[in-house]
């Protein structure tokens, strides 16, 4: 049998959305988990729906400095932005 692909999603998605233009919009994960369901996708044995947990800091510490940490929570006191289209906050975080 061939591999399956996972579908990885929480609810919580549904509250990010960046504005118009955004490719983070709440709007593209309803509609994506909508067509998926409507195309009969969530019962095909090649894909796999599951859910996520937050990554804890010792994840975050696999693939990133603690200095690169310690900026992105510093901008997200502040709602600053990492990038020009990659805004913090709290929430994100």
């Amino acid at each position: 049998m061939a591999a399956r692909v996972a579908v990885v999603y929480h609810p919580d998605l549904l509250s990010l959305d960046f504005g118009e233009g955004h490719p983070l919009r709440s709007d593209r994960y309803s509609n994506f988990l909508s067509l998926f369901s409507h195309l009969g996708l969530d019962a095909d044995p090649r894909f796999e729906k599951s859910g996520c947990e937050p990554a804890t800091r010792d994840d975050l510490l696999l693939a990133h400095s603690p200095d690169y940490l310690a900026e992105v929570d510093r901008l997200a006191q502040l709602r600053g932005h990492l990038t020009m289209d990659t805004p913090l906050s709290p929430d994100i975080v």
